[in-house]
C-alpha cells in the first residue's frame, strides 16, 4: 500500500514535469514556421507553437469564464479522486489524476503565458486537424479510462 502512496505522488509531478518541460523546449527552441517530422502525401505532422486562449476546441469565452470553469471542474474531480482513494479503486485514482494533471498543467499555460501552449500539429489535405500538447494527452487518457471503466464497474 506504501508504494501505491508514493507513485499517487510521484506519478503527478512527473506528469506536469515532462509536460512543462516540452512546452519550455517548444517556446524557446521551435522557430516561428515549426518543425516538419513528416510530409508524406497530403498528410503532416509538425511542432508549431500556438497559443490557444479558448476552452477545448478553441471554442472562444473570455478567460474569466475559462478560468471559473476549470475551477469548478478541478473541484469536482478532487471531490472524485478523494472518493476513489477513499475505496481503493486504482484505475479511478490514475485516471482522475492524469485528467487533473493536464488541467493544471494547462492551467499554469493560461496564467503564466495568456494561453495554453498547444504544439503537436497534424494536417491532412491542408487542414488542420488538431494542435494539442501533452497534458491535452494525459486529459483523453483519463477520460478514456473513465469511460471504458464505466461498463465494468464492480467487476475491475
Amino acid at each position: 500500500m506504501p508504494g501505491k502512496k508514493i507513485l499517487a505522488y510521484i506519478i503527478p509531478i512527473l506528469l506536469l514535469a515532462i509536460d512543462q518541460i516540452t512546452k519550455f523546449l517548444i517556446l524557446k527552441k521551435i522557430p516561428q514556421e515549426g518543425i516538419f517530422l513528416i510530409q508524406q502525401n497530403n498528410f503532416t505532422f509538425s511542432f508549431q507553437l500556438i497559443k490557444n486562449q479558448n476552452l477545448a476546441f478553441s471554442i472562444a469565452i473570455p478567460q474569466i469564464f475559462i478560468f471559473a470553469i476549470i475551477s469548478v471542474i478541478l473541484i469536482i474531480l478532487g471531490y472524485l479522486l478523494y472518493r476513489a482513494v477513499k475505496k481503493d479503486y486504482t484505475i479511478q485514482i490514475l485516471a482522475y489524476l492524469l485528467v487533473i494533471v493536464g488541467a493544471i498543467s494547462n492551467l499554469y499555460d493560461r496564467i503564466i503565458h495568456g494561453g495554453v501552449i498547444d504544439f503537436i500539429s497534424f494536417n491532412i489535405f491542408e487542414y488542420q486537424l488538431a494542435v494539442f500538447n501533452l497534458a491535452d494527452i494525459w486529459i483523453v487518457i483519463g477520460v478514456a479510462i473513465l469511460l471504458l471503466k464505466e461498463p465494468f464497474k464492480g467487476k475491475v
